[in-house]
């Protein structure tokens, strides 16, 4: 379950969404997986500031507060500014699963930050063709965007309507290199069952993998999936490693 701070998700007309995905390790395309997720414990928004060249805050109004933390009372505002857009929360329960739709989602931006509070990191079970298995458990520092991209609304194009509503671009955050799963490619064809963990030697080569290449991308046709074409024009920012408390911010543990 995800939970949204700050206003209903249902304030922007088209909420944004977020797809998170691991692309396929090359060399390794008919390794099938049963589980594949990411311990992300929250996500969070930060607003781009407001512009007068384009529409601002269709569907996030700029005097709404947020939850000053996770867990917290709905409706709680913590230091509203009138005029001054807020950030957007969500919140997670359970380990994100990349293998399923888009089920991250914020209100109509424009946004211009994104942070990932991480409790944990990668979880994956799969197996060849062949039934050799792999079992990771690895671990992710925090991350977040390491400038300001916007994202979220394209102001440059209209739904047709006289209100000139911005149409909504949904986002994906792609994690791998492309053979990000080199360290462990030759045990596996080799027929060797592979479990990684914290503790194993591979483990930092399997994460420096993952997230060397980790990055957010516009989601073209709105399918949740990262096509060949998107990757290679829709590169809006990468993603990397933050400082926790710079991401965490009002997420302080209840």
């Amino acid at each position: 379950m995800a939970l949204g701070m700050g206003c209903s998700p249902d304030a922007g007309k088209d909420p944004v969404r977020v797809a998170m995905r691991v692309r396929a390790s090359r060399g390794l395309e008919t390794l099938t997986w049963d589980t594949l997720e990411l311990g992300v414990r929250a996500v969070r928004f930060r607003p781009c500031a407001p512009r007068d060249d384009q529409l601002d805050w269709p569907g996030l109004p700029p005097e709404v507060g947020v939850v000053p933390r996770v867990g917290a009372p709905p409706g709680t505002v913590a230091n509203p500014r009138k005029g001054v857009p807020q950030p957007w929360i969500v919140g997670l329960d359970n380990p994100y699963n990349t293998l399923l739709p888009p089920r991250v989602r914020a209100p109509l931006g424009p946004w211009c930050q994104l942070d990932l509070v991480m409790q944990g990191g990668l979880f994956g079970q799969g197996a060849l063709p062949d039934g050799t298995a792999i079992d990771l458990d690895l671990s992710f520092p925090d991350l977040g965007l390491p400038g300001d991209v916007e994202f979220g609304a394209d102001s440059g194009e209209t739904t047709g309507k006289a209100n000139k509503t911005p149409v909504v671009v949904p986002v994906i955050l792609d994690f791998g290199a492309p053979e990000w799963l080199a360290a462990v490619q030759p045990a596996l064809d080799a027929g060797q069952d592979v479990s990684i963990g914290p503790d194993s030697a591979e483990h930092d080569a399997l994460v420096d993998a993952l997230l060397s290449d980790a990055a957010l991308y516009s989601d073209l046709d709105a399918d949740g999936q990262l096509s060949d074409d998107e990757r290679a024009g829709a590169r809006l920012s990468d993603l990397t490693p933050i400082v926790s408390a710079a991401a965490r911010g009002v997420l302080q543990s209840p």
